[in-house]
């Protein structure tokens, strides 16, 4: 045999198939992330059993007691079955076996479908819970809204008892409008299309918060000086004393007496910066409309003089918003009315809620919007006189 014929046949080699690991078909990488859920969420069952465990040891140590019968009971039974299928299978019962322990499995496996309707349940139980919280933010909004009433009142009655609340009425009220106008500042949220359940709570809580808090100051101003509130003590139904010098702020506004011109001057203010305020609004409404017509005409719009422009913007403003310019009226007029009847503090109130205001009207100039109010009050004034 010659040399060639000696040489064994080259085997041709056979490229290594790279082992894809489990979870990893399609080039997709293995979810590892649900089985650290899984051995996380185990652990923490074990140590919250332990720790219930121990405090009942502590607290019940009969209850321990049977639970620890019960779980040695358990133990015992799954011991036994254990043996009982190691010596069948040493019998020769080896495919019985098989079918036992699949049957053991399956049935097992059924805590699977528990868990899972567990948590379908839990599911249900809480979007039920979310629908419910959503509905009754009203009822907590006005129910929070009823607390800060019974704060300030008191609060003010019992500042009242023993000193003059001229200079204590000026400061309350700033500083509650400030409140106000923060609050009803409008959030990064509410312009979002699609909210998040915790986002849309947050949005309607603030809005009916907003408008429940400004009934609460309507009904403070209205019922501060009040000596008939059946949930004070008789020690704050008291009469209360604010005075500038010869001004007594506890007449009635409607007094005819030599301190009416300081009263007209009161409820000339309180309007006169209302109407300013308001027309503030009208303005900015005007220039939204300037502003939009001018990015839709473009250089077409130059034929028209900036004057022109303006007045046509401020033209269409008004008679957009006629209605809420009546609404407006209505509304201040009925307030100066109502306070007129009442001690001439309550106009000071007004007047100084009105310059807060507007104050924060110049330095938040996002409040610069009409809107129809929706708070209780305001519906009640509009349907009343049909506006």
């Amino acid at each position: 045999m010659n040399e060639e014929s000696q040489q064994q046949p080259v085997q041709p080699e056979i490229p290594e198939i790279p082992v894809v690991p489990d979870g990893e078909q399609g080039g997709k990488p293995a979810d590892t992330g649900r089985y650290s859920r899984f051995i996380t969420g185990f652990i923490l069952l074990v140590v919250l059993l332990l720790i219930i465990g121990g405090v009942l040891a502590i607290t019940a140590p009969a209850t321990f007691s049977a639970i620890i019968n019960a779980f040695w009971l358990f133990m015992f039974c799954l011991v036994l079955l254990f043996l009982i299928l190691g010596i069948l299978v040493m019998v020769g019962l080896k495919n019985q076996v098989r079918q036992i322990l699949d049957i053991f499995i399956e049935g097992t496996l059924t805590i699977v479908d528990l868990m899972n309707f567990l948590k379908l349940a839990l599911q249900f139980i809480r979007d039920i819970i979310k629908q419910a919280i959503y509905f009754l933010i009203p009822f907590f909004a006005y129910l929070l809204g009823g607390l800060l009433y019974f704060a300030l009142i008191y609060a003010y009655k019992w500042v009242g008892k023993s000193y003059d609340v001229t200079v204590f009425t000026i400061v309350l009220t700033a500083m509650l409008i400030v409140a106000t106008g923060f609050l009803n500042k409008k959030s990064k949220h509410e312009d979002l299309v699609e909210k998040t359940w915790k986002q849309k709570v947050q949005v309607r809580f603030k809005d009916i918060f907003g408008d429940a808090v400004e009934v609460v100051l309507f009904i403070f101003f209205l019922t501060m000086d009040s000596q008939n509130l059946f949930f004070l003590p008789d020690a704050l139904n008291v009469e209360l004393h604010a005075a500038v010098g010869d001004y007594n702020f506890m007449t009635r506004g409607w007094t005819l007496d030599q301190q009416l011109f300081t009263t007209l001057n009161l409820v000339m203010a309180a309007v006169g910066i209302e109407v300013l305020r308001f027309g503030m609004r009208i303005v900015a409404a005007g220039f939204a409309f300037y502003k939009e017509v001018n990015s839709y005409v473009g250089e077409a719009n130059q034929q028209m003089s900036g004057a022109a422009q303006i007045k046509w913007a401020l033209r269409q403003s008004f008679q957009v918003h006629k209605d809420d310019v009546i609404r407006f009226i209505t509304y201040t007029t009925f307030i100066v009315a109502v306070f007129l009847a009442f001690p001439r503090l309550k106009l000071l109130a007004m007047a100084v809620a009105s310059l807060t205001a507007f104050v924060m009207d110049l330095w938040m100039r996002d409040r610069l919007v009409i809107k129809k109010g929706n708070d209780l009050f305001s519906k009640l004034v509009s349907g009343i006189f049909k506006v």
